[in-house]
């Protein structure tokens, strides 16, 4: 439980006496009381009205230097698209103001401007005006993509679509078994004309006279830049929430997150390394596909449905 200011005034008793420094770090600390910065474990110690706080120094230093880590790929994307600083300094301050509101939330607080301005930094003019920033063509294009992987998924697992060895295709039009009833039973509200066109642009089908033929399970845009990018902010973001949630959470309760590497690999072994892996991640990845198709509900609004992924990477040095 937060000490109040009124606790620490009596505790250090006459110290204080008019001292103004004293009296500036008392205010001090029932304002980071308020927004609940500091607990009893980062008391404010004040001596003689010297301020001592506690402060998690080397921690602090280590979460700079991951973010550091993880932040260069993201400013070599900035660059290489043209965007300075100024773009990532805007959007980092809006994510500081949603997540400092889902913090609050979360606590059984209410997510005023004055609370997350407390929290951020910001000021609450600023707060209230990141507040209003629309994400709704990102939220667009991750519809997108997942409904295109639905139909897929839907194409290699449901026995009604599954291709034969030789065949891998669909007629375009049909009742059953075709690539219109593909689309309607796994693609949402997407029409088959622009679910056809979305699949051909990256790649996963062509059409040939009245007939859809399969052509990767993968579903990466080749031609589509901005379901590329959500790709990419999607699966680092999963993966980085992974690694955060296993650093505090219960052993019981840890996810699966576990890599091999090396420093020493043959540079001519580099090219057979990647193909083993290539093709054994996308067996492996097949047979969890397999296993949640057999286990998913029909309808994503149902209440007993719940979002799970499994992602493999391979990373060289280059």
């Amino acid at each position: 439980m937060p000490l109040r200011s009124a606790d620490l005034c009596l505790g250090i008793g006459g110290v204080t006496g008019n001292n103004p420094s004293v009296i500036k770090a008392l205010i001090y600390w029932h304002v980071y009381r308020h927004v609940q910065f500091c607990h009893h474990q980062n008391l404010i110690l004040i001596i003689f009205g010297i301020i001592f706080p506690k402060m998690k120094a080397r921690t602090q230093h280590a979460v700079l230097a991951a973010i550091a880590k993880t932040l260069r790929p993201i400013v070599r994307l900035c660059l290489d698209n043209g965007l300075g600083h100024a773009a990532l300094t805007e959007l980092l301050r809006q994510i500081f103001v949603e997540e400092a509101g889902s913090a609050l939330t979360k606590d059984n607080q209410k997510a005023t401007g004055s609370a997350i301005s407390g929290l951020t930094g910001l000021s609450r003019k600023e707060v209230a005006r990141l507040k209003s920033v629309s994400g709704d063509d990102l939220v667009q294009v991750s519809e997108r993509r997942d409904r295109a992987t639905r139909v897929l998924s839907g194409w290699v697992n449901d026995s009604e679509f599954s291709y034969t060895a030789g065949t891998r295709s669909l007629p375009l039009q049909g009742e059953s078994g075709s690539f219109n009833a593909l689309v309607k039973r796994y693609g949402g509200d997407v029409t088959t004309v622009a679910m056809l066109q979305l699949l051909s642009n990256s790649g996963n089908v062509e059409l040939t006279g009245d007939k859809v033929v399969f052509l990767s399970e993968a579903y990466i845009p080749r031609q589509a830049p901005l379901e590329t990018l959500n790709i990419l902010g999607t699966d680092s973001a999963e993966l980085l929430n992974t690694v955060l949630h296993n650093i505090n959470a219960d052993p019981s309760q840890k996810r699966f997150q576990r890599k091999v590497a090396t420093p020493l690999l043959r540079k001519q072994d580099l090219e057979a390394f990647r193909h083993l892996v290539n093709k054994q991640s996308m067996v492996l990845l097949e047979q969890y596909d397999a296993w949640l198709a057999a286990h998913q509900v029909t309808d994503s609004n149902n209440a007993e449905a719940t979002y799970v992924a499994v992602g493999i990477y391979f990373y060289e040095n280059v």
